[in-house]
């Protein structure tokens, strides 16, 4: 019962954390229907994770019908792009696995290898509880130190080919890292877990940094707009000023 608890609760966790995110990107004004949305959403997709897990604890099947669902609910909820929920989701979910592959990896290679691996992975345990309650307390801290930083994926920032180029380059490095893990389990696997963190770290860095530009751009677009409008303005005062003096 208690590893069935902890496996419900974590997936509540992870869903109701992504539908946090998208709550910081796309604000809206009724914040008591969203919150209760928030919520429902998470209980029903904790559901569908549930039931997909009683057939495999991991597969493509539950990463896919899970970043359906988000994008698609969240689409409803605030109305925006679908294919920046379906990006957003698909890279929240990313993440979110190569951290779990991380964590369960290096345990691993500190204890019995590839056996414990796939004993993380395919089964309820004792140190599978204990590492999810870590992963998810670690998840929950991440959340907090990054949201005030989840504007650089609002639509207003106008990056969604960047998103979706990061987002499909990211998962071809993690479905080609999974294949590597079961089929040759070794010391490199974990740093080979850790560098991928890196690499989405990096890319997020990048898409922030083109965000930055792209307000730059604009903010000195305005700031040129603005001088030429005082510009006019003088000249027009002038002109007017002159053709009084003439007129006298």
């Amino acid at each position: 019962f208690v590893y069935s608890l902890v496996e419900v609760l974590a997936s509540f966790i992870e869903l109701y954390i992504l539908y946090r995110v998208y709550a910081r990107i796309y604000e809206i004004q009724n914040k008591v229907k969203e919150d209760k949305w928030i919520l429902v959403f998470s209980i029903l997709g904790t559901i569908v994770v549930r039931i997909c897990n009683n057939t495999a604890v991991f597969s493509y099947f539950t990463i896919l019908l899970l970043v359906i669902y988000t994008s698609i609910t969240s689409f409803g909820l605030y109305r925006k792009s679908y294919l920046k929920c379906l990006s957003i989701a698909s890279l929240y979910i990313l993440c979110l696995s190569c951290f779990d592959f991380f964590v369960f990896s290096l345990f691993s290679n500190i204890l019995n290898g590839y056996s414990t691996f796939v004993g993380l992975i395919t089964q309820a345990s004792v140190w599978r509880t204990c590492l999810i309650v870590i992963i998810k307390s670690l998840w929950v801290a991440l959340y907090w130190m990054v949201r005030k930083y989840l504007y650089i994926f609002s639509e207003k920032q106008g990056n969604l080919k960047e998103l979706f180029i990061m987002t499909v380059a990211g998962y071809v490095s993690f479905m080609y890292l999974v294949n590597q893990t079961f089929k040759s389990f070794g010391d490199k696997t974990p740093k080979e877990w850790f560098f991928m963190i890196i690499f989405l770290v990096l890319i997020t860095f990048t898409l922030m940094l083109v965000t930055e530009i792209k307000k730059e751009r604009v903010r000195v677009k305005i700031s040129e707009l603005k001088r030429l409008r005082k510009k006019r303005i003088r000249l027009i005062i002038t002109a007017i000023k002159n053709t009084c003096n003439h007129t006298l």
